[in-house]
């Protein structure tokens, strides 16, 4: 999320999340704590979170101007990605509960585990059901992971247009003239690969769902997931 089309590099970038302990539950924090998060973000800002959708949240940021983009991934690298994290040896960047549980697991049962929930964690679709609603927020800007790291300089372009949007909505004449400056997109993409910058990144790829699903494991993602991956455009029918 950013209010401004020429972010400031040497800003701070807060972190803003709805979820009370961790950003794998479904239990939200108190929505004053959330605005009173939000509200720490300045012009020229850039905040990232796990924000799941709360209709006082999007008008907030609505009304207030914010360019809010809400960006989605392939759900299958998602678990996978997930299946790692939680035994992670780094506890200042992974620090969640019931590491030794899933460090117990072999890796089919830790994909599972994931995929359904256990304990303290919900299921990966139980968990999405509470993003899924930005989807249908017109004024939101929504970019796939797989674009970001396919067409870096494209979705950049994009965003950075969104944002003029809606810098300048309400006033048509102004809207008409927005150019989006090469320097602009360039630093937008530099920072989109900073990996550095995220807490949870891996490899950063996609489709490596592909080495490791077992049979077991797609199945029940199926039973689970219904048309999600079709609706979002990753399959054309459910016979992956």
């Amino acid at each position: 999320m950013a209010r401004s089309v020429t972010p400031d590099p040497a800003i701070e970038r807060p972190w803003s999340g709805s979820f009370g302990w961790n950003a794998w539950s479904n239990e939200w924090m108190p929505l004053p704590h959330i605005m009173c998060n939000l509200r720490m973000l300045n012009d020229g800002q850039w905040l990232k979170g796990h924000m799941g959708y709360i209709p006082e949240v999007e008008q907030y940021l609505y009304w207030h101007g914010v360019a809010a983009g809400f960006i989605y991934r392939d759900f299958r690298d998602v678990l996978v990605s997930q299946s790692y994290h939680v035994i992670a040896e780094d506890d200042t960047k992974f620090s969640h509960p019931d590491k030794d549980l899933y460090r117990a697991m072999g890796h089919e049962e830790r994909l599972l585990a994931c995929l359904c929930g256990v304990q303290q964690f919900s299921g990966l679709f139980d968990r999405w059901a509470l993003y899924a609603p930005w989807l249908n927020v017109p004024w939101v800007f929504k970019a796939k992971y797989e674009d970001m790291i396919g067409r870096p300089a494209e979705v950049a372009r994009e965003f950075l247009a969104y944002v003029w949007d809606r810098t300048a909505e309400g006033y048509p004449e102004i809207q008409k003239q927005v150019a989006i400056d090469d320097g602009y997109v360039e630093y937008v993409v530099e920072n989109m690969q900073r990996k550095e910058l995220s807490a949870t990144f891996r490899k950063g790829g996609s489709g490596g769902w592909r080495e490791e699903f077992t049979p077991k494991v797609k199945e029940e993602f199926k039973r689970r997931g219904g048309d999600w991956l079709i609706r979002l455009g990753y399959e054309e029918d459910d016979s992956w």
